[in-house]
């Protein structure tokens, strides 16, 4: 079979045009299945959230301000900030009226669980000490009730607070949460 010159270039064109919707879709598949993390360890003063293996922010909170790293593939930025404070010329900014987004309750109730499976709960460590000796007494026996499987809830009576939390999720969970809070509830009202 011979192809004139005409459909020689057509088909070399759709072939470059799959091949770019083939790399688009993979890259669109692999960023959506990449995990997500937020870590929080205030015994290390560890506060980052990351997209595994593409984008990184840690904060480090110091007496003076805090440092911020940020980190995109193979390039990286610190800055570093002092605290501001507050002077006379500072002052806020006159808000804008905007029309609120309206959804039902039954919508925010059912994306708000959906939302709370999609995230993954790897680490979650809580020592608290509330300051009033009569709230940690009420809430001492919480403790035993809400420990399992890597979860661990400490009231303390000697003034130590430690947060220790790791969450990790998908985008597409995220997603999927979202979709299917609001297209089965909208489905179900008529």
């Amino acid at each position: 079979m011979v192809l004139t010159g005409k459909l020689q270039q057509k088909l070399r064109l759709m072939i470059y045009l799959l091949l770019f919707l083939l790399i688009f879709l993979s890259l669109l598949v692999l960023l959506l299945s990449l995990p997500m993390e937020l870590e929080i360890n205030t015994s290390k003063n560890v506060y980052r959230m990351r997209w595994r293996h593409l984008v990184s922010v840690w904060v480090l909170l110091e007496e003076t301000g805090f440092h911020v790293w940020m980190q995109l593939l193979f390039w990286s930025k610190e800055l570093k900030t002092e605290k501001h404070h507050k002077t006379d010329s500072d002052k806020p900014l006159p808000k804008h009226n905007k029309r609120p987004i309206r959804h039902s309750f039954a919508q925010i109730i059912a994306l708000t669980k959906r939302l709370w499976r999609a995230i993954f709960w790897k680490r979650f460590r809580v020592n608290i000490d509330t300051g009033d000796f009569l709230l940690n007494a009420w809430l001492y026996p919480v403790g035993p009730v809400f420990n399992k499987k890597g979860r661990s809830l400490r009231i303390n009576f000697n003034g130590v607070r430690e947060v220790d939390i790791l969450l990790q999720t998908r985008p597409v969970y995220l997603l999927w949460a979202f979709l299917q809070s609001f297209i089965t509830t909208k489905s179900t009202k008529s």
